[in-house]
């Protein structure tokens, strides 16, 4: 076999090969990690990423897995939240990836819990 059999050779199987590649779709490849991202977490309308900015930094609230509240400066699925309205004036804030909500205590120490034990009050100005 020639050089020049073996070069088209070689391009046609390349060129099958990127034709069988570019049919894949690659996004279901990779797992989300966000319900920000994608739809298979649900309605993303209803997730946030509660933000508070200085002159300086950025920080995003974080609910990790193991309990711990901290801060983030990007977005993270960690930081993925989700407000749920208790009343029309009381919502619990939930963590979508560590499944806590954030809860405070009676000295205003905030903590994490696997189930609802505070409520934070919700009021919109006039």
């Amino acid at each position: 076999m020639d050089v020049s059999k073996r070069l088209g050779m070689r391009d046609t199987v390349l060129a099958l090969f990127l034709a069988v590649l570019q049919g894949l779709p690659i996004v279901e490849a990779s797992p989300n990690p966000s319900p920000l991202v994608g739809s298979n977490w649900g309605n993303p309308r209803r997730y946030v990423h509660l933000q508070t900015s200085t002159d300086f930094n950025t920080f995003y609230l974080e609910i990790r897995v193991d309990g711990a509240v901290r801060r983030a400066t990007a977005r993270t699925s960690y930081s993925v939240i989700l407000l749920k309205a208790e009343t029309r004036e009381r919502l619990a804030i939930f963590g979508v990836k560590s499944n806590r909500y954030l809860c405070m205590d009676l000295e205003g120490n905030a903590f994490t819990s696997v189930g609802k034990h505070s409520f934070f009050n919700h009021y919109q100005s006039a």
